[in-house]
């Protein structure tokens, strides 16, 4: 246990430089998964243009793809494609910055959640040890469709996260490094979690510092074919080899 607790601490240490909560594993389970066609296509901040979101279906993107390659998909990627096909392939634009998310929605007690796990980016890091050490972690959001074009996504803040367990009202598996928590607790254990803070009397719980309200720009054909162009070469990310 000593082994396992000093492995989080030096592998994750750089991980906690934002203000939302991180977990080890996934929030969702597979009777959960609520796959919502609608938040397909190109999106933008309301606040900032420049923060563009292009929402593809994971399920499209790699039957897509297969139809490029030669050699045919190993019981690995199978496996996988099962696993993700009901997943968004999110590239996230801001600038000259290209994020690219893997993103599975679930639904709890009649809400949506997405549960966001980075892929790939182009962000420059000047020590490459630090690339090798990062683990990949899961990040809860609130989402809500307020119309067919315009949507809502709320990361789950880590101060709420912080309150919560340093008052006790909060009793759940997790590691802490300096001042911030990541959560190791179970699939299961977390969506209980999730249903008993939707129940409970936290004043503001969805409040966030990490929030963004989107509107549509491109529909769903349209962003597709943007990503079809990315899968035979004919557009580019700077900095990112979808290959």
């Amino acid at each position: 246990m000593k082994t396992y607790k000093s492995f989080i601490v030096l592998l994750l240490g750089l991980l906690f430089s934002s203000c939302i909560v991180k977990s080890l594993f996934p929030f969702y389970t597979e009777d959960t998964i609520s796959f919502e066609k609608a938040f397909l296509g190109t999106w933008k901040d309301i606040k900032d243009p420049n923060n563009t979101w292009i929402v593809a279906s994971v399920k499209e993107y790699y039957d897509e793809k297969r139809k490029h390659e030669s050699t045919p998909p190993s019981p690995e990627d199978i496996a996988t494609y099962n696993k993700e096909k009901d997943a968004y392939f999110i590239i996230n634009e801001e600038k000259d910055k290209v994020a690219i998310f893997s993103v599975m929605p679930f639904k709890i007690k009649g809400q949506l959640f997405l549960d966001f796990t980075p892929i790939t980016s182009n962000c420059n890091c000047n020590i490459d040890l630090v690339n090798y050490h990062q683990v990949t972690t899961h990040s809860l959001v609130k989402f809500d469709m307020t119309d067919n074009d315009s949507v809502s996504v709320k990361w789950f803040s880590s101060e709420k996260l912080q309150h919560l367990i340093e008052t006790h009202d909060l009793n759940i598996k997790h590691e802490k490094f300096d001042s911030e928590y990541l959560l190791t607790a179970s699939p299961e254990e977390l969506q209980k979690f999730i249903k008993n803070y939707m129940d409970s009397d936290e004043e503001d719980k969805w409040k966030t510092d990490v929030k963004y309200d989107l509107v549509r720009t491109e529909n769903h054909e349209k962003s597709f074919e943007y990503i079809k162009k990315l899968i035979t070469g004919m557009e580019k990310l700077d900095g990112i080899d979808l290959n």
